[in-house]
């Protein structure tokens, strides 16, 4: 606030300052909007989803997220809920980069009477049935001796009694590649 306030003394005229308070606000906005992030009771999850999404705003990927978790009751250890986040934001990231099409990725965790979880990235369309081999051991669009993530997330998601599901779908004229998890109860 002082650097906002303290703009006028070294600017000549009213449409200079308030261009420089602009541009000084929208920094201070663009370097802190991940912050809302780290007002989470999970230390860990924020932890991760932190240091990720400013890892790939900086590959110039725009992350847009919702976050509703005080505390994290749900059933499945925490450090498996990250392995399952990092396989997901990294396939997305990944599958931006391979096939340039969208920079958007957007990721949801949200705990109220049930878990949901939801990550999405631009995509080119997908047929249905490729994304039934999706979670096929050894199955990747990426290249031979890949295809274990998408595996591993499913096997967690057995394990601890999650559904997990893939969609194609069309928002606003874009298509975007969704992968969602909830609870099966």
């Amino acid at each position: 606030i002082n650097a906002i306030y303290s703009l006028h003394y070294s600017c000549n005229t009213f449409e200079e300052l308030v261009k420089a308070q602009n541009g000084y606000c929208e920094q201070v906005m663009k370097n802190n909007r991940f912050n809302k992030l780290l007002v989470s009771d999970n230390a860990v999850i924020r932890g991760f989803l932190y240091t990720r999404f400013v890892e790939i705003d900086r590959m110039g990927i725009d992350v847009s997220y919702q976050i509703i978790l005080d505390e994290f009751y749900a059933r499945v250890p925490i450090y498996k809920i990250v392995e399952v986040l990092g396989n997901l934001i990294n396939n997305a990231v990944e599958a931006m980069e391979t096939n340039k099409k969208g920079n958007k990725l957007h990721v949801e965790i949200i705990e109220t009477e049930g878990f949901f979880i939801e990550v999405r990235n631009e995509s080119p369309y997908i047929k249905y049935d490729v994304l039934g081999k999706f979670f096929n051991k050894g199955y990747s669009k990426k290249g031979e001796n890949r295809g274990l993530g998408l595996y591993n997330v499913k096997k967690i998601c057995d394990e601890y009694g999650l559904e997990i599901a893939p969609k194609w779908i069309e928002i606003n004229g874009q298509g975007w590649l969704v992968f969602k998890i909830w609870n099966k109860n």
